[in-house]
């Protein structure tokens, strides 16, 4: 099972990658605006099953791409960007 957490280094973000990492054996993608960061945390865990991906939910196409062959996506953005990342799983799916 492949699982994104979108917004992945923020507040809530961070704590929903550690619960998925303790509590499943599903592969993690941390994906956030600031790269840099979502690679800081990915190197906490020391494991492949997590990875990071960089990511501007403005750019549904791009986001789309981020998220195609995940089985869940996990959005922890800030609510006003909630239709763009909307909209960019349902173009992932397509």
């Amino acid at each position: 099972m492949k699982i994104v957490v979108v917004g992945g280094t923020g507040i809530i973000g961070r704590w929903v990658v550690r619960d998925l990492f303790d509590y499943s054996s599903a592969e993690i993608v941390v994906a956030a605006s600031d790269n840099a960061k979502a690679r800081q945390l990915v190197r906490r865990f020391r494991s492949t099953r997590v990875t990071a991906a960089a990511l501007d939910v403005r750019d549904v196409a791009a986001t789309a791409r981020v998220l195609k062959g995940a089985d869940v996506v996990v959005n922890c953005v800030v609510y006003y960007f909630n239709l763009q990342v909307m909209r960019a799983c349902l173009r992932a799916g397509e």
